[in-house]
């Protein structure tokens, strides 16, 4: 399959997800599918968005998911954030705006319903790292609304 007609195979299933969560009661406005993929020979995250943009996930597009509940194949609350260890120095430019550097390690915390953190999770660890080579199937994400900046 080329690469035009996995982008709308994604977005194709995308659509069918929102719509059936919404036929549920839940309304979910935006997704995006994590992977992994091979730029210049270095694995590294992307993301097919919902309007079939294809591109890396850069520290702009991360940033830009601090605080919105992402819906795991719309079943699943998580929160996403970096976990590169220098997470501040390298990836904003001299204002403090996040780049577009590739970000190389994701922190997933897996959240209640309502985006808080369940006073359960102190007694049984419910967060952990990604890169993109442990990332070893997609990762369908649906969010209640499009975060700030990234595309249609």
């Amino acid at each position: 399959m080329d690469a035009r007609n996995i982008v709308e195979t994604v977005q194709e299933k995308l659509r069918q997800v929102i719509a059936g969560a919404a036929s549920e009661g839940q309304e979910y406005g935006y997704g995006f599918l994590l992977h992994r993929r091979e730029d210049f020979g270095q694995l590294q995250f992307g993301l097919i968005t919902l309007g079939g943009e294809s591109m890396p996930l850069t520290h702009r597009l991360l940033n830009s998911l601090q605080g919105v509940v992402c819906w795991v194949y719309g079943e699943v609350p998580a929160g996403i954030e970096t976990a590169d260890r220098d997470r501040h120095a390298a990836h904003v430019d001299d204002e403090g705006r996040p780049t577009d550097a590739m970000a190389r390690t994701l922190m997933v915390t897996l959240l209640t319903p309502d985006g808080s953190q369940p006073d359960a999770f102190a007694l049984c660890p419910a967060q952990g790292t990604m890169t993109p080579v442990t990332l070893t199937e997609p990762l369908l994400l649906l969010t209640a609304t499009r975060p700030s900046g990234w595309p249609l």
